[in-house]
């Protein structure tokens, strides 16, 4: 059974698991402040973690999609693409942004599918790997 919920302090160590970047302090960090700020959602199968979501107001107090992840295993099926409209009706204004390097273009093509424009390029955040940033205008 698929469900969508916000994650509690119990769902951290799968999230460690589903998040290959989580062997990072920062990381880490970063998913127990927005777990503990109710900011994190998750996606679950049979109990089972496969990918999670951050939902922040933190871009000039407009909605801000800070991280999306879904395991290796469960990438391309469109696990990502339910988060993106999960985490669209939480949004706390009716602008959405989120950003993603340029080199990774699986994403940018499904922010494209799901009605995100892109918006701006942000340059030294990653050594020659520019940021992307994304748009969409949502109810």
């Amino acid at each position: 059974m698929i469900a969508l919920r916000t994650a509690s302090e119990h769902d951290i160590s799968m999230l460690y698991q589903i998040d290959e970047q989580s062997v990072h302090d920062s990381r880490r960090n970063f998913i127990c402040r927005t777990v503990n700020s109710k900011a994190c959602h998750i996606i679950l199968i049979d109990e089972e973690v496969v990918a999670y979501g951050v939902m922040e107001n933190t871009f000039y107090e407009h909605g801000l999609i800070s991280m999306i992840v879904v395991s290796s295993k469960h990438r391309r099926q469109g696990y990502g693409a339910a988060l993106l409209r999960y985490l669209a009706r939480l949004a706390p204004t009716n602008k959405l942004f989120t950003s993603i390097n340029l080199s990774i273009t699986p994403m940018q093509t499904l922010l494209l599918k799901e009605g995100f424009t892109a918006s701006e390029l942000i340059y030294n955040l990653d050594e020659d790997d520019p940021e992307l940033v994304y748009f969409k205008k949502v109810p």
